[in-house]
């Protein structure tokens, strides 16, 4: 009936209704209401996709300066038990990303990049690490480029590079 009244064809309007229903997607989008009060409580906030995200300060956890200083509460705790067991790593990327990640759980702090303390990397050492981290309830991905540090015994997958690896880590969640 609207193709009859308005010499419309179905291509015609199909493209119309894709049309509107960008419209109201745009309008909605551009009426979103902005948090424009500062963030006062540093424990606990939203920031972006990281809702769950608290501050990693004071959690006991060793990070890299200026590499995020948040992450998902469930994703500390499983690290606060991998300290537990293992203090030969640190974090090297937490949430905001400070790079491009393909891994979309960078965006919300649902995942984290670990590695050994630069002076310990040895193939032993990684072995252990991804063994507590296994225990400690995570999900390791080996970026890890160099087969030198890489066992097939090794609790360690197998290594991955991802063309936005910027260098050897575990990818953990």
């Amino acid at each position: 009936m609207l193709n009859r009244r308005y010499n419309l064809n179905y291509q015609q309007a199909g493209t119309l209704i894709a049309f509107i229903v960008l419209a109201i997607f745009v309008i909605k989008f551009l009426n979103t209401p902005k948090n424009e009060n500062p963030l006062t409580n540093k424990d606990e906030f939203e920031i972006g996709l990281c809702r769950t995200c608290v501050l990693i300060e004071n959690k006991g956890l060793v990070i890299d300066s200026d590499r995020g200083e948040y992450l998902d509460t469930a994703l500390i705790k499983k690290l606060t038990l991998l300290a537990g067991e293992n203090k030969n790593w640190r974090i090297t990327e937490a949430y905001p990303p400070t790079v491009q990640h393909l891994s979309f759980c960078h965006q919300n702090g649902t995942c984290a990049d670990i590695a050994l303390q630069r002076n310990l990397l040895n193939k032993d050492r990684l072995s252990n690490l991804c063994k507590d981290a296994l225990a400690a309830g995570l999900t390791v991905v080996n970026e890890y480029g160099d087969l030198k540090y890489y066992s097939p015994n090794s609790f360690c997958p197998k290594p991955n590079i991802f063309e936005t690896t910027t260098g050897g880590h575990l990818h953990v969640y």
